[in-house]
């Protein structure tokens, strides 16, 4: 999955990488980001937009923040009402328009 300049940016920014980071961290914090969106659209939104200033932007950040520490376990339990309020969100809204309300 090809991640936008703008959001490697902002996840840089978040984990306070200043510079240019070695090849290593550039591929794992990619990969990081990469599996944070996934997850996102997923569990929360199927057209999730996590670029900066959008609604699930922050919570990339912070997926990416316990990836880095290997908590994603304790991400899905901390942030399960923000889940679970983005998918039944995301279904309502997939209702009223397949319902034309």
């Amino acid at each position: 999955m090809a991640v936008s300049a703008t959001i490697e940016k902002m996840i840089y920014n978040s984990l306070h990488i200043t510079g240019t980071a070695d090849s290593f961290t550039q591929s794992r914090v990619s990969d990081e980001i990469a599996d944070g969106i996934l997850f996102i659209r997923k569990y929360c939104d199927p057209a999730a937009s996590c670029e900066p200033g959008t609604e699930y932007a922050e919570m990339l950040k912070s997926y990416v923040m316990y990836a880095e520490d290997g908590a994603i376990d304790q991400f899905a339990e901390n942030y399960r009402m923000e889940i679970r309020s983005g998918r039944i969100e995301s279904e309502t809204d997939a209702y009223a328009e397949a319902m034309q309300y």
